[in-house]
């Protein structure tokens, strides 16, 4: 380690500007992961919060859950409400508040059921008209104890509970009772489907079927095709550093092919040079990984919480390993060549 560090000390330009390449591109990889994440929590918070097992939908749905009708009246003994099985109903709407309107997910649950949001402040919905909304929603003005309209309607639904991230197709949760819900849309007896908390096996009949949380996550309208750009982005950024750092490292073994062959005639075995190109290389990574990661947390800080940016440090910690492990690897394109080098070759001898 001590042989590395002097010479990338010798070599200072050289070094710095590989640590800026990786300060660049990890950083980049940050970033976008954690807008990947952000915007792939955004679709979907809602439904984790469920914590639940699978959920029941109309076989005609197209695997959607806004699309699928079930009539209560019509429901099998097995899947009728239980401590295990809940009705939901779900469809987008419009809220308006001061003439300020919103898009959001209108959510008909439960109250007394598992489905019921955790709340940050306010109580769950009791009374007709009453609803637990996604603090998201309170913009311009709006807070608990006030009342919205949806989809232009004169009825005023009034806010008496908050909950934080849940969120629905990106947008935010309007929660309300199943009954409230059926008024709303003008849907009397109908649910979009059962959410089952723990695995019953059970007959469903042939107008049901059953979809795993993940798939019904999957089918989402657009979700699997942004989690898919975003996830080829991030992968090829990782290949792309493996490259630059072995290009890098390549063309300096060249260059010091003579000085490695001096080192080989001195009795300097070539796993010792190895070991040192990979101490380099750990040290650059470590370096500029570090670096990225501060420039990350730095943007974090200014980023406004309207942008849908999600970071961990399960996250982070595994970007960065890879992200090391990477660097060391376009590194060791170089072992070959070292191998290779003839000491007599590489000082102008003849053999």
């Amino acid at each position: 380690m001590f042989l590395a560090y002097k010479e990338m000390l010798r070599s200072k330009g050289r070094y710095l500007l590989m640590i800026l390449v990786i300060v660049l591109v990890s950083y980049l990889i940050y970033f976008l992961s954690g807008l990947s994440f952000g915007l792939a929590n955004n679709n979907r918070s809602a439904i984790d919060r469920w914590d639940a097992n699978s959920v029941v939908i109309s076989k005609y749905a197209n695997n959607s859950l806004a699309s699928s009708k079930i009539s209560q009246a019509a429901l099998p003994a097995t899947l009728k409400t239980t401590k295990n099985r809940q009705p939901v109903s779900e469809s987008m709407a419009v809220s308006a508040h001061n003439n300020h309107d919103t898009n959001v997910t209108v959510l008909g649950i439960n109250f007394k059921g598992f489905l019921a949001p955790a709340l940050i402040s306010g109580r769950q919905a009791k009374t007709s008209h009453e609803i637990v909304v996604d603090q998201s929603l309170l913009t311009k003005g709006l807070k608990k104890g006030r009342t919205i309209t949806l989809n232009g309607g004169k009825q005023h639904y009034k806010i008496v509970g908050v909950t934080k991230n849940n969120r629905f197709s990106t947008l935010p949760v309007v929660f309300m009772s199943v009954k409230n819900y059926q008024s709303f849309t003008g849907t009397p007896g109908q649910i979009s489907g059962i959410v089952f908390k723990n695995a019953e096996k059970s007959t469903l009949g042939k107008t049901y079927q059953r979809l795993s949380i993940q798939k019904l996550i999957n089918k989402l309208p657009g979700y699997s095709a942004e989690v898919s750009t975003f996830e080829l982005m991030i992968g090829s950024l990782f290949v792309i550093i493996a490259f630059i750092i072995g290009i890098f490292m390549y063309i300096m073994t060249i260059e010091k092919t003579q000085m490695y062959g001096v080192m080989r005639a001195q009795g300097i075995s070539g796993g010792r040079i190895v070991k040192t190109l990979l101490s380099q290389s750990f040290l650059i990574g470590v370096v500029g990984i570090g670096i990225g990661l501060i420039l990350n947390q730095l943007t974090m800080l200014a980023i406004p919480d309207t942008m849908p940016y999600y970071s961990s440090g399960v996250l982070v910690a595994g970007a960065s390993a890879i992200l090391l492990v990477m660097v060391i690897l376009g590194a060791m394109v170089s072992i070959w060549r070292i191998n290779r080098i003839d000491p007599l070759d590489a000082i102008g001898g003849e053999s």
